[in-house]
């Protein structure tokens, strides 16, 4: 799936919306990613998902 959003936080929260029966997802940020998160995380805590997807991302750039 490839959109839109206008943050990243927003991009993982609606990722998890748009597909509710999926229990996990692959997170990318351009070239690097945080592995299958479990839908709920995604929901709940899509801000801590959000900076650790920025910080390792930054590190690899």
């Amino acid at each position: 799936m490839d959109f839109h959003a206008s943050s990243i936080v927003g991009a993982i929260r609606d990722a998890s919306k748009l597909l509710p029966s999926s229990p996990a997802f692959h997170v990318w940020y351009e070239h690097f990613n945080i592995g299958t998160t479990p839908a709920m995380y995604m929901r709940h805590d899509a801000e801590t998902l959000a900076n650790r997807l920025m910080l390792s991302h930054g590190q690899f750039r």
